[in-house]
């Protein structure tokens, strides 16, 4: 709910739609995506790399959704 309330302000909303453009460029792979990977790699001394790009994929999946749901991000 925070996160729609910045983004309609109108001081906030270019950056705020750019962040977002840019984080759903950098998760459009899934659990193959840079940022995905990345979130692995940063495990990978202490659990199961895999497993860490899966969840993180999963949760900004999630994120974006909801943040279409609200009308936040145009579907793309």
């Amino acid at each position: 709910q925070r996160f729609t309330v910045v983004a309609q302000d109108e001081r906030a909303r270019d950056v705020v739609l750019e962040g977002l453009l840019l984080f759903q460029e950098l998760f459009a792979g899934g659990s193959e995506s840079a940022a995905a990977r990345m979130a692995g790699a940063a495990e990978a001394e202490l659990g199961n790399p895999d497993e860490v790009a899966v969840s993180t994929a999963l949760l900004a999946g999630e994120l974006l959704s909801g943040l279409k749901s609200a009308g936040v991000l145009e579907e793309s």
